[in-house]
């Protein structure tokens, strides 16, 4: 009898864990330099983009979160590696802000978003922009982190629903990005 109840609480236990949020996984491109925390497997993804220098490649991850239960509908980080003669980290100060500030831009544009709030920021000693953007009339709320890395942008995203703006994975995903 002792043992039906414990078999029954450990089958109980087994059960309840396997209902709980997985937990975040480590998604790292050794080639791209970089490694992020997605709360799931991300896909490789990759298209081209009209940029200023012309159609680029772009690459990334991306995880939608579709019917998992999650504060936020998808996490991307994106990259997109421009020529050393159009821009590059080693760039004056003002080139570089001017470069990000046409890609927040651009972005605006692209997704008819309002900008809510865009600030300078850095990884390490790597120039960067982080975006705040209302979207689809108000419905969602976008977070994007852009950092140039000698000729390479990286572009960090996270959407959610305005009434899960501030939720705490957007920091988890957002704060996760490094180099290696």
């Amino acid at each position: 009898m002792k043992q039906l109840k414990l078999l029954s609480g450990l089958l109980l236990v087994i059960l309840c864990c396997s209902f709980l949020p997985a937990d975040w996984v480590w998604m790292e491109n050794k080639q791209a330099g970089f490694k992020v925390l997605f709360p799931r497997q991300a896909k490789v993804v990759g298209d081209s983009i009209a940029t200023p220098a012309g159609l680029m490649p772009r690459n990334g991850l991306v995880y939608e979160v579709g019917k998992f239960k999650d504060d936020n509908e998808v996490y991307s980080l994106l990259y997109i590696d421009y020529p050393d003669t159009f821009i590059h980290s080693d760039y004056k100060d003002a080139l570089i802000d001017e470069f990000l500030k046409t890609e927040v831009k651009n972005s605006l544009a692209a997704q008819k978003a309002t900008r809510l709030s865009d600030i300078k920021i850095n990884y390490k000693t790597y120039a960067g922009r982080r975006v705040k953007m209302s979207t689809n009339g108000d419905k969602y709320i976008q977070y994007m982190q852009l950092y140039l890395v000698n000729s390479r942008l990286y572009i960090q995203e996270v959407t959610c629903p305005t009434a899960n703006d501030n939720n705490a994975s957007i920091d988890k995903f957002l704060k996760s990005f490094t180099l290696l």
